[in-house]
C-alpha cells in the first residue's frame, strides 16, 4: 500500500518487514492446507487474506494511524487504536458480533512493531 508522508524510514522498514513476513506465513499455511485438501480429494480453496475475510466475520486492527485507509472486506470490522478507559461497544459492532452466533468472531492480533509518535 502506498506509504504515509507521515510515517518515519523506520515505521515504513516494520510495515516492510511486517508484510513480508505474514506474507510467507500465510504461503507457507496455504501449502499446508491445500496439501492437505488434495490428500482429502477436495479441490483446492483461495487461501489468502483477502479471501479468508471474506468468508469469515473477523475484526482486524488498523486504519489510520496504523496504516492507510484501505477497502474492508464486507465479513470484517477495522477497529483502531485501544483506549486505555474500557468504552460500551457501539451498536452497530455489538449487533454484528451477536449475529456471529454460536460460531463466535476470530480476533487476530499480529502487532506491527510500529510506534506512533505524540505528533502523530
Amino acid at each position: 500500500y502506498p506509504a504515509s508522508a507521515d510515517l518515519s524510514w523506520r515505521q515504513r522498514c516494520w510495515q516492510w518487514l511486517d508484510a513480508l513476513a505474514a506474507k510467507h506465513s500465510w504461503a507457507m499455511g496455504s501449502q499446508r492446507m491445500q496439501i492437505l485438501r488434495q490428500e482429502r480429494g477436495l479441490p483446492p480453496a483461495p487461501n489468502d487474506w483477502a479471501s479468508y475475510c471474506a468468508r469469515h466475520p473477523s475484526v482486524v486492527l488498523g486504519g489510520p494511524p496504523f496504516g492507510p485507509p484501505a477497502p474492508v472486506p464486507p465479513l470484517t470490522a477495522v477497529v483502531g487504536d485501544v483506549e486505555r478507559d474500557p468504552q460500551a461497544l457501539p451498536a452497530p459492532l455489538l449487533a454484528w458480533l451477536t449475529a456471529a452466533g454460536p460460531q463466535g468472531v476470530i480476533f487476530i492480533s499480529m502487532g506491527t512493531g510500529m510506534t506512533v509518535t505524540p505528533s502523530e
